[in-house]
């Protein structure tokens, strides 16, 4: 029996990249998984001064907000993929730059980034939600994909006071327009 008996069979051919990518938009998205972290060659090394390798892993962010998808669909549900590296100065000393992509993903998650130590453990971002704008961009394999272009904050619920609340217009004081006709 060959080492390759069970690996031969006939295959159909497959076009990749027929997922729908979702029109450039600010969404409400949960995050939906965290990779594990792998260490790879840095095929981004541009100088001598940049890492041989990196540590590398992804966010998979869910889309929550069911609008048109350009495609006849909804947007709610379609998951997209943010990679980003680790930066060495963290790895090595426990430092984390407010520019970098890590940082900026905790920071929209909620966490409390003001304090001069706070704990990195992307493990636990799942379940969390933020707003994030999306850009689509073509691959070097010619597929569309997306791309993160900003995160920020969930929107902070409004409380029943806020909800409840005369506006300022109807006040005993008149409204500003009112009292100008007044003088």
């Amino acid at each position: 029996m060959s080492a390759w008996e069970s690996y031969s069979k006939d295959a159909t051919r497959t076009v990749g990249g027929d997922f729908v990518v979702p029109p450039d938009d600010i969404y409400t998205c949960i995050v939906a998984d965290v990779s594990d972290p792998v260490t790879e060659v840095n095929r981004f090394k541009k100088s001598d001064n940049d890492p041989d390798e990196t540590t590398r892993f992804y966010v998979e962010w869910e889309i929550e907000d069911d609008l048109d998808d350009g495609q006849g669909g909804s947007t709610k549900g379609l998951t997209f993929r943010q990679y980003m590296a680790l930066p060495e100065k963290y790895l090595d000393f426990g430092q984390l730059s407010e520019k970098s992509t890590v940082y900026q993903i905790m920071k929209a998650l909620g966490y409390d980034m003001e304090g001069d130590t706070f704990n990195v453990n992307p493990e636990q971002w799942n379940g969390k939600r933020a707003r994030v704008t999306t850009e689509k961009y073509v691959n070097d394999n010619n597929y569309e994909r997306v791309k993160v272009k900003s995160l920020a904050p969930m929107r902070r619920e409004r409380s029943r006071r806020e909800e409840t609340r005369e506006p300022a217009t109807t006040g005993t004081r008149g409204s500003v327009r009112e009292r100008l006709r007044a003088e």
